[in-house]
């Protein structure tokens, strides 16, 4: 017998190709809990989303003592490596603030000062974010760092993830989208969950999953992470994972990762062509789930 093909797949399938585009995604409706997956499990280069797992595992770890998040920290000359650049880079040397919120920076703003306070920081307190990273994603990831293709460097984080795959990321979301209500022992803490999701509400970003969304932003859209593979037209490798809200409510988990971006596509810059298939792929998941 002839499988059907899921119809959502049918319609980013038929967009991927009629753009040229090398995508994998994995989607759920959390209306009804229905998944939808094309090579969802394919390895992809985590890039710099390394910073999704890297925030949670961090926020977790800080919930279970392993860290002492409230401990407050100085940005100081060193920390500007990249010069002043960001919102935290840009800030007046002697800024004291607790790990948490410099934490919290990584991941709203991409701030490299704000990834280096955070580092260092953490290494003071003996502990090593790798191996908090490891555990997590071995209790709520798709497994250990050992033995995934390592197709990318570590990011900002210093971690190398190596790869992820959208299955991985979108499953990450959605154990934060459940945890404020989950009453299981082997979901994400509550406090852990609602921090994380307040993080991620606040992210703003130009391109990515929300950008072709109506009233793009917090108030419907809240952003994990929207992770470079480069800079300008050199960028290869474009990943988004998002939750998208519907009258404050989550509605749509949805992860996207675009590999193999050429630097021009005929006269347009790949890197454009992919964040258009980002911003198309948002509005054909939103339509087709809540539209219909």
């Amino acid at each position: 017998m002839m499988q059907t093909k899921e119809p959502l797949n049918v319609l980013l399938g038929q967009q991927a190709e009629q753009m040229s585009i090398t995508a994998t995604w994995t989607l759920i409706d959390l209306n009804t809990g229905h998944r939808i997956s094309e090579r969802g499990d394919a390895p992809t280069p985590s890039d710099t989303f390394d910073s999704l797992f890297w925030y949670v595992a961090l926020a977790y770890a800080g919930y279970l003592g392993e860290i002492d998040l409230r401990q407050y920290c100085t940005l100081e000359s060193r920390h500007r490596q990249d010069g002043h650049r960001g919102v935290i880079g840009c800030m007046s040397e002697g800024l004291r603030l607790q790990l948490g919120d410099f934490l919290a920076q990584t991941v709203i703003t991409g701030d490299p000062a704000a990834f280096a306070v955070a580092k260092e920081a953490i290494e003071l307190q003996g502990v090593s974010s790798t191996q908090l990273i490891d555990h997590f994603l071995q209790e709520f990831g798709g497994g250990p760092i050992e033995g995934r293709a390592h197709l990318s460097h570590g990011g900002l984080t210093g971690v190398v993830l190596g790869s992820t795959c959208t299955d991985e990321v979108v499953n990450l979301l959605k154990h934060l989208v459940d945890g404020p209500t989950s009453t299981s022992s082997k979901s994400i803490p509550r406090e852990v969950a609602e921090r994380c999701l307040q993080v991620f509400g606040s992210v703003h970003k130009g391109g990515g999953l929300g950008r072709g969304l109506p009233g793009y932003g917090p108030f419907i859209t809240k952003v994990a992470h929207v992770a470079r593979g480069g800079s300008g037209n050199n960028v290869q490798v474009r990943n988004d994972g998002a939750i998208f809200y519907q009258n404050g409510s989550p509605r749509i988990v949805l992860g996207v990762s675009i590999t193999g971006i050429p630097e021009w596509q005929g006269t347009v810059p790949g890197v454009a062509v992919a964040e258009d298939f980002m911003m198309r792929a948002s509005q054909i998941a939103w339509r087709s789930l809540t539209e219909s």
